[in-house]
């Protein structure tokens, strides 16, 4: 039986050997790097929404906004996320907050889904 696992992992580190090596496998993976990186963006964009929900101060406000930037930077296609994010956002603050804060992050939703309609 012994012999049945050391053949085993013999494939098993030749596969892998194979497979750092395909191109295929190269090209996908680094296809795959840009959702990933994406992903974690989107993210770091919700948490940093979370805290301006918590403490909106302008501190908050330009964390949320470096978020959306650097998410919009790194997909185009995360406009739509950027707009429920932020749209989100504004139905929370309508119904917890005072009206300026509801008023910023109105004006944000509004630019957000007007650049969306541009593109």
């Amino acid at each position: 039986m012994d012999g049945f696992f050391k053949a085993l992992d013999l494939r098993r580190n030749q596969a892998i050997v194979v497979i750092l090596f395909l191109p295929a496998h190269i090209y996908y993976s680094q296809e795959f790097r840009t959702y990933s990186f994406s992903f974690l963006l989107a993210i770091l964009l919700t948490a940093a929404l979370f805290h301006y929900l918590s403490d909106p101060s302008p501190k908050q406000r330009w964390a949320l906004a470096v978020a959306c930037a650097a998410l919009f930077g790194a997909q185009y296609v995360s406009l739509f996320y950027i707009g429920s994010v932020l749209f989100i956002g504004g139905v929370w603050i309508s119904i917890k907050s005072t009206r300026r804060h509801l008023q910023v992050l109105l004006i944000s939703v509004i630019l957000s889904w007007r650049s969306i309609l541009l593109i």
